[in-house]
Formats: C-alpha cells, sequence, structure tokens
C-alpha cells in the first residue's frame, strides 16, 4: 500500500490544521492510526497530522501495545483496513502476547 496521496494529505492538513494531533506543534507528517504493516489503509481516516516525537509515541504504542489514539486495535472499524478489522477477535489483553 503506497503512503498517503497528496489529495489525501492535503484532505488530513485541511482537517487537522497542519497541527499535531498529540502536542499541537506545527507538524507536516501523517501518521497512520493502524499501520500498512497491520493492514492499515492510507485514507483520510486512517491518518493523522503529527510530529516526529508524537508519531514516534504513537507507533509505539499501537505497535508494541495495540492502543491507538481511537481506542484498541480489536475495536476499530473495517474501514481503517485493507481487508477488514484482523484484531476484532482478540482480547485486548492479548494484544501483549501478539507475535509481530
Amino acid at each position: 500500500m503506497p503512503p498517503f496521496s497528496k489529495e489525501i494529505r492535503d484532505e488530513i492538513k485541511e482537517r487537522d490544521g497542519e497541527k499535531c494531533f498529540g502536542c499541537d506543534k506545527p507538524s507536516d507528517s501523517v501518521h497512520h492510526v493502524c499501520p500498512e504493516s497491520f493492514g492499515g489503509v492510507s485514507n483520510k481516516e486512517n491518518g493523522l497530522f503529527c510530529c516526529r516525537e508524537c508519531h514516534d509515541v504513537l507507533d509505539h504504542l499501537v505497535i508494541d501495545m495495540g492502543v491507538t489514539p481511537f481506542g484498541p486495535l480489536n475495536e476499530l472499524s473495517d474501514e481503517f483496513f485493507r481487508h477488514g478489522n484482523p484484531f476484532k477477535d482478540i482480547p485486548e489483553k492479548d494484544f501483549w502476547t501478539l507475535k509481530r
């Protein structure tokens, strides 16, 4: 899956105002709420503007703990994923033990 297109980046920029989702600093980086490696898509709903520091924190939370800014991976709607949410049947307590 390619990164966010210019059109999608512009829509996210307009929605978020070019400010970091985490700290409100100016930002030009777009973060995947659900990572591409987990089947996440590059659409407006799955993107947030983030500074590098907050991007790293959000990556750690979702990859290591299964938590996104919109809730646990198993509670995200199918629109965040290419083929539906593969995590919806995994209890939140089991995210710590997933082999990624």
